[in-house]
């Protein structure tokens, strides 16, 4: 378990601006800017776990080796707002509530593979000055990620990764009182690599 208390934390804070000029029209304009917290803490626990299969298993089985760790971190700062007066905020930017990995792999003399997944909660990705209604959140997302490995020649190893290949978006919203209202959506995508690595 751990405990922080985190001087001048800069947080990025979303400005409407009236009237801006631009080429000669009037505008409002949204300024991203970066402020200081006038105080902030976390607190949390992380747990983690490893389980190499050679221990408790014979032969082909005691190849595989399992990976865990989870991490849960509560957040709250004080900002200041537009008009001067002081706003208590859950979470810190970035820092989502909750995140866990878990990985299985494999590995012999001549062939190895791996799949991993991740996960990360929903996190404060900016704070709004007038409102926390306009305050943008990050939507939890996972992502499934898988390598293999093989052995051709000595000292030449075949390798081809994939990642998040479940193709998870990535998603911000506000809160509002009646629910969440979508903001963006980013398509990330599945990225598909291969590759030689050579030692000579």
């Amino acid at each position: 378990a751990f405990y922080k208390d985190i001087k001048n934390l800069i947080f990025t804070q979303n400005i409407s601006v009236d009237g801006f000029e631009y080429q000669g029209d009037l505008y409002t304009a949204r300024i991203t800017t970066p402020m200081n917290a006038q105080s902030a803490s976390l607190k949390g626990v992380e747990v983690s776990a490893r389980q190499d299969f050679r221990d408790i298993a014979p032969g082909f089985l005691g190849n595989f080796v399992l990976n865990a760790n989870a991490t849960y971190i509560k957040g709250k700062q004080t900002v200041i707002q537009a008009d001067e007066s002081t706003r208590h905020v859950d979470g810190l930017e970035g820092q989502p509530e909750f995140l866990a990995n878990a990985s299985l792999s494999y590995e012999d003399s001549v062939f190895g593979a791996s799949i991993a997944y991740s996960y990360v909660g929903d996190y404060l990705k900016s704070i709004n000055e007038d409102s926390q209604l306009f305050d943008i959140h990050s939507r939890h997302r996972s992502e499934l990620s898988a390598q293999i490995r093989l052995k051709v020649l000595e000292g030449v190893t075949v390798i081809a990764e994939g990642q998040n290949l479940t193709k998870t978006d990535i998603e911000y919203f506000r809160k509002m009182p009646d629910g969440q209202l979508l903001a963006e959506r980013a398509q990330k995508g599945r990225t598909l690599w291969l590759g030689v690595n050579a030692r000579f």
